[in-house]
């Protein structure tokens, strides 16, 4: 079956990872079914051919079904929480559709930091001087880290923030009493100052498929969150000999995000995490030719894939919420010169600078955006 003639289901359709996804797919010919839990925007996309609206509680129910009257049809699902619900009914799913998502035990290796860090140290792969508090109760370890630190949960489906940072122990100490409760659920890291740049690998028995690199030029929080502007890069062979050889320790198959932090300064490399599953950041590297959700599709059908051409580097990507969202905090908050941030954010609306949602040949999800967000539009509550 060529890949103009695939079914695939996409699951949950609920962000713009799940728009990108289902751009990839379509422009590729592919009929696209997107399970969707709620009013988002992925849905809205002329490449989506079906859309499923369904509760979160009834997302494996209804994926199953309609994979039942797909025959033939991939799965992929995009979510950390969602992957967790899939695999618990990973053997029924497996009766009537192909899975492109990682089974529980590869999955817990990459969702559950401190067991990523533990597998990265024992294959060689630099990591930051870590503290598990489950093993820590009184902070003694801790107390022995440089300050600042950062305040990590050892997996996103646990608490509703990426990373905190304490400047001194009391900090720190004062922090903690706040998660007291859940204390043993987070990792205390050393603070590596650098840029985040992501690894961006597709494999298929053993072998790497394709591989591309992204710098994180801001975030949201400007103190390290999620990327909202980001450019494409060659792909630092250091890096990637890191990233190949910490999925091979994993059994990998299918896509991956490996995150490091580089000091351009003084060179020192440090693992950040594994991102299971597509990442956020996604919308660049499709921009720039590196088709990571046609690729993982292809790469699964019988017949050969055609080759791959070469990306984009020096591309630039950004989600314009996100940016302004960026732009406003540092604004406030003073972190660099006021103008310096205006004409960065400004600078960034030139021509060839590509966006996470807006796209020429398909605008309907970002206009369904902007009126949702003006209280234009009608919410779909699923039953």
């Amino acid at each position: 079956m060529p890949l103009n003639q695939t079914h695939v289901i996409v699951v949950p359709a609920n962000n713009h990872i799940a728009l990108n996804v289902i751009r990839s797919l379509g422009r590729s010919g592919c009929y696209v079914t997107a399970i969707s839990t709620g009013s988002y925007i992925a849905h809205t996309s002329r490449y989506c051919s079906k859309v499923v609206f369904t509760r979160p509680d009834k997302l494996a129910e209804a994926t199953y079904d309609a994979a039942k009257n797909a025959p033939g049809a991939f799965i992929l699902c995009l979510g950390e929480l969602e992957i967790l619900s899939l695999n618990e009914r990973r053997e029924q799913l497996e009766s009537v559709a192909r899975l492109l998502f990682p089974d529980s035990k590869r999955f817990a290796l990459a969702l559950y930091k401190e067991r990523t860090l533990a597998l990265a140290e024992q294959v060689g792969i630099p990591v930051p001087e870590t503290v598990d508090l489950a093993d820590d109760p009184q902070l003694l370890r801790c107390r022995e880290l440089q300050f600042p630190v950062v305040i990590k949960p050892k997996s996103q489906d646990i608490f509703d923030f990426k990373v905190l940072y304490a400047e001194s122990m009391e900090s720190l100490t004062l922090q903690l009493d706040a998660l007291k409760s859940q204390r043993d659920l987070l990792l205390i890291q050393e603070k590596i100052s650098g840029d985040g740049v992501g690894i961006e690998i597709l494999m298929k028995d053993g072998k790497t498929v394709l591989a591309f690199q992204h710098r994180r030029i801001r975030e949201d929080p400007p103190s390290g969150g999620y990327s909202v502007c980001c450019e494409s890069e060659p792909v630092d062979q250091t890096l990637l000999e890191y990233s190949e050889k910490l999925l091979a320790a994993m059994d990998w198959d299918g896509v991956a995000m490996v995150e490091f932090k580089v000091n351009p300064v003084t060179g020192r490399v440090a693992l950040m995490e594994v991102n299971g599953r597509f990442w956020g950041s996604l919308p660049l590297a499709i921009h720039a030719g590196a088709d990571f959700p046609s690729a993982l599709v292809a790469c699964n059908l019988p017949e050969p894939m055609a080759k791959l051409p070469p990306y984009r580097v020096h591309l630039r990507c950004r989600r314009l919420i996100g940016e302004t969202k960026w732009l406003v905090l540092v604004v406030k908050q003073r972190t660099v010169p006021i103008w310096k941030a205006i004409a960065a954010y400004l600078w960034d609306f030139r021509p060839g600078v590509k966006y996470f949602i807006w796209a020429w040949d398909d605008p309907r999800p970002a206009l369904h955006a902007l009126l949702k967000r003006a209280g234009l539009t009608a919410s779909i509550v699923p039953e």
